[in-house]
């Protein structure tokens, strides 16, 4: 009973090591590497690649994996490394070239909304030029304080009534700590800015 139970047990972990290393042979990681065979000198005669006709699979990445891709990207692994270790564990999806294109139309789309609502909101920023800001004074028209960024913001999310995140929009403006004229540079796209130009004046 002791050598049926230990040669069960034997079988199991060899099955258990040959899915680990038929995982890892698919791998793209293992796929870059090359078996080398060295001449009796011990150079390099000759060089094959181990992935060389195996079936290809498109698939789109549920989370990073090392070595391959990031999340939501769309890669060709070997079909054996998608089967026996991607899948399994969750980290990607087969996706026919179909599907693929709905995806690339998907993220055009979205893009092409990401930008018009730039350019619309960079219009109604510009258009509140010269935005006047009236604040306490004291002797040599220095402010009592400063105008952040945060507080052009609220003013110019109450006059515009823009929905954009600001949180994720890139502002410069000068450090304000006295009356004058000032710039403050909206960067909402990678495309578009708007230039604002801020005249802050004694109450």
């Amino acid at each position: 009973t002791m050598v049926l139970l230990r040669t069960f047990v034997f079988t199991l972990v060899l099955l258990g090591l040959f899915d680990i290393m038929l995982a890892y042979v698919e791998s793209p990681r293992f796929s870059a590497l090359s078996m080398l065979r060295c001449n009796n000198k011990g150079s390099v005669s000759s060089l094959t690649m181990v992935t060389k006709g195996k079936s290809k699979v498109q698939i789109v990445l549920k989370s990073n994996v090392d070595g391959l891709g990031k999340a939501n990207q769309v890669v060709q692994v070997s079909s054996g490394y998608y089967a026996n270790f991607l899948r399994p564990r969750g980290l990607g999806v087969a996706i026919s070239d179909g599907e693929i294109k709905m995806k690339e139309e998907k993220e055009r789309q979205h893009l092409a909304e990401l930008k018009d609502v730039a350019i619309n909101t960079a219009a109604d920023i510009e258009r509140l030029s010269p935005l006047t800001i009236s604040r306490k004074v004291g002797a040599g028209g220095k402010l009592f304080g400063t105008v952040t960024t945060k507080q052009l913001v609220e003013i110019v999310k109450s006059k515009t009534g823009a929905k954009v995140d600001f949180a994720k929009v890139k502002i410069d403006l000068p450090e304000i700590h006295s009356v004058g004229d000032y710039t403050a540079i909206f960067h909402l796209h990678f495309e578009i800015t708007a230039r604002l130009r801020v005249k802050v004046i004694s109450e």
